[in-house]
């Protein structure tokens, strides 16, 4: 009887030899019925509390905001806007963080309807090559440079508009929030919370009182700058 037929190999290849089986285990597997599922998280190769997820044979890593690279080890690299398909008229709501050789980019290109869109986020410096028209590439080193180029007006000055705040709700660490949002001109950014109950961060009417209320933990935050709502201090 072939030792192979009950299928001993869980998630592995059987070989029959002299009447035993043998199992030859796929990439993340091992055990002698490629029974134990390797870990590639349990070594915390995420720096700087980056959040780790096995991935098949390998892992990715969440990096908190303000921290990139393969293991989020890169700190204060260019911060830049990043959306993927979205219409020239719309105004990106996603930040990111780029890898020290890398610079902002915003791309504009003509869709299967006609209408131009346009995708931004980070690429290597080095693949930064300008051009003009319907394809059209822009890049920039500055922090949130890429939100106008290639005819991407983007947002306005600080001074015709509300704030730009983070926009996240129910987190257990703000700084791996990067959805943002404008605020109307009467309006400020506010984060709030606990370690108990996570953290919201939004946009409030300045006529709102921002102080700390539900417990000695409990913290809320308020402020007028573009993107200060990502950490919340007890007041």
């Amino acid at each position: 009887m072939d030792p192979c037929n009950s299928n001993p190999c869980v998630r592995g290849k059987c070989f029959s030899h002299l009447k035993l089986h043998i199992c030859i285990c796929p990439a993340g597997y091992s055990g002698q019925f490629c029974e134990r599922h390797f870990d590639h998280c349990a070594s915390h190769p995420c720096e700087n509390n980056g959040r780790c997820k096995n991935v098949n044979s390998s892992y990715t890593c969440e990096c908190r905001f303000g921290f990139s690279g393969q293991d989020c080890s890169k700190e204060h690299g260019t911060k830049c806007f990043a959306c993927k398909g979205s219409k020239l008229d719309s105004i990106c709501n996603t930040v990111t963080t780029c890898n020290s050789d890398e610079s902002c980019y915003v791309d504009t290109f003509l869709d299967g309807d006609g209408s131009i869109r346009y995708h931004a986020g980070c690429r290597q410096s080095s693949n930064c090559m300008p051009y003009t028209g319907d394809n059209c590439t822009h890049c920039c080193d500055t922090d949130y440079c890429n939100d106008n180029g290639c005819g991407l007006t983007g947002y306005h000055p600080a001074s015709q508009r509300g704030p730009i705040c983070f926009d996240c709700d129910d987190m257990t660490d703000m700084t791996f929030c990067k959805q943002i949002t404008q605020c109307a001109p009467d309006e400020m950014c506010t984060v709030y919370g606990s370690p108990s109950m996570n953290y919201d961060s939004k946009c409030i009417s300045k006529d709102n009182q921002c102080d700390a209320q539900g417990g000695n933990r409990f913290c809320q935050f308020c402020c007028i700058h573009d993107m200060c709502n990502q950490n919340c201090t007890k007041h």
